[in-house]
């Protein structure tokens, strides 16, 4: 770009570096380095300031102050989030599958028996795992009650707290499916 700089009238000495496309003022002064770096950074910010910003993947144009575009950041996080993950097998593991992309959920099924019924291009899913019902406050029951002030004081609140808990444990059967970021199962197809 077409940097222009702006020097002190008295001293011809550089004060200012102005962006040649849209005038906007980079000082030095907000760089906290050395006089000469910070010169050279406050130039180097002019030279910056009306560049069109491109993806440094696929070479699209982003908005300013970013790197990557949102599908490159999110195919990189979904990148390392796969390099974290433990990799199973599906013939070793024993719950559904999920696939984002896909939208596939073989839910409560034996991932090994079903894996035939993913899209032919899926090569891995994420695990899933059942999500337990979450504990039930017998004293958030109790506030919410619209009883008088005096009928509080002979409710059992601790007992109802154990019957509630006794409850929840009881319960076999999973509220929902939840995905396991931990676990990517490697999808592999019986051939016919």
């Amino acid at each position: 770009m077409n940097v222009r700089p702006l020097v002190w009238k008295d001293t011809q000495e550089v004060a200012l570096y102005a962006c040649g496309k849209c005038g906007t003022c980079h000082s030095p002064r907000v760089y906290f380095a050395p006089p000469e770096r910070a010169l050279r950074a406050a130039k180097d910010a002019a030279e910056q300031c009306c560049k069109p910003s491109i993806c440094q993947e696929c070479a699209v144009d982003i908005s300013r102050g970013s790197t990557l575009c949102s599908a490159c950041a999110a195919s990189a996080r979904l990148l390392r989030r796969k390099a974290r993950a433990l990799h199973v097998p599906a013939s070793e593991y024993a719950s559904g599958v999920l696939h984002r992309e896909r939208e596939v959920l073989v839910e409560g099924r034996n991932a090994p028996e079903h894996v035939d019924d993913l899209d032919p291009d899926v090569t891995w899913a994420w695990g899933i795992r059942p999500a337990t019902l979450p504990r039930l406050s017998a004293d958030w029951l109790v506030e919410n009650l619209d009883l008088a002030e005096d009928c509080y004081e002979g409710l059992d609140v601790a007992g109802l707290q154990e019957d509630l808990d006794a409850w929840v444990d009881a319960q076999n059967t999973a509220g929902w499916w939840e995905e396991d970021p931990d676990t990517i199962v490697l999808v592999t197809r019986s051939t016919p």
